[in-house]
């Protein structure tokens, strides 16, 4: 769950799910809600433990990176995903309150499409840029 305590599901495609699949060999079975990527003590890992260790790996990269990468490509390569979309896929802040209170859409559907895009690409998989099919009519 989000600051916010609302449920905020996130759509992995297959390449996504075989990672966390390996990556939850290591932890531990007896725990099934424990953090599948978790530091010594079992808790959620920090944003500065991942900057500890991409520098350490000299990986010339930073955590948020990750983030802004997926949102200028889709800027760049999906202008058919409204920016509303691509801002809920990365769980932004919605500043403005009347926005805020009045904006109720999950856009999961969008959501999936774009993600289920960005993995096709990162992994080399095959990208199209496509526009979203109407929900009416």
């Amino acid at each position: 769950m989000r600051k916010s305590k609302q449920l905020h599901v996130v759509t992995l495609d297959a390449p996504a799910l075989e990672i966390l699949r390996r990556a939850s060999a290591y932890s531990d079975p007896s725990e099934p809600d424990a953090f599948i990527f978790a530091n010594r003590k079992g808790k959620m890992v920090s944003d500065m433990t991942m900057s500890q260790v991409m520098r350490a790996d000299e990986l010339p990269w930073v955590p948020h990176g990750f983030r802004t990468s997926l949102r200028t490509w889709s800027a760049e390569q999906q202008p058919y995903i409204p920016e509303a979309v691509a801002e809920s896929a990365l769980l932004y802040v919605i500043d403005d309150e009347v926005v805020k209170a009045n904006q109720r859409a999950t856009f999961l559907e969008m959501r999936r499409m774009l993600l289920a895009q960005w993995s096709a690409f990162i992994t080399g998989g095959e990208w199209i840029a496509v526009p979203p099919r109407p929900l009416m009519g």
